[in-house]
């Protein structure tokens, strides 16, 4: 099973595993708003969209992380 799978490692396209249905924010959206998305449907990375739905940015659950502990000192 490893052989077939790294025989084919890295011949596959993006757009095989890429999601869809994206869950986004805008950059208004707080802080506990964006933990919230992120915790609820188990994400990692939120796209930021103005109001065109143009991606304008990303955000990391290590950007709020940072954030957090920045708060806390």
């Amino acid at each position: 099973l490893l052989d077939r799978l790294l025989q084919n490692f890295g011949t596959e396209i993006v757009g095989e595993f890429m999601s869809e249905c994206l869950v986004t924010v805008t950059m208004e959206t707080s802080i506990r708003g964006a933990t919230k998305k992120m915790l609820s449907n188990r994400i990692h990375h939120l796209p930021v969209v103005d109001e065109k739905k143009q991606l304008v940015g990303i955000v990391s659950s290590m950007d709020l992380l940072a954030e957090f502990a920045d708060a806390t000192i």
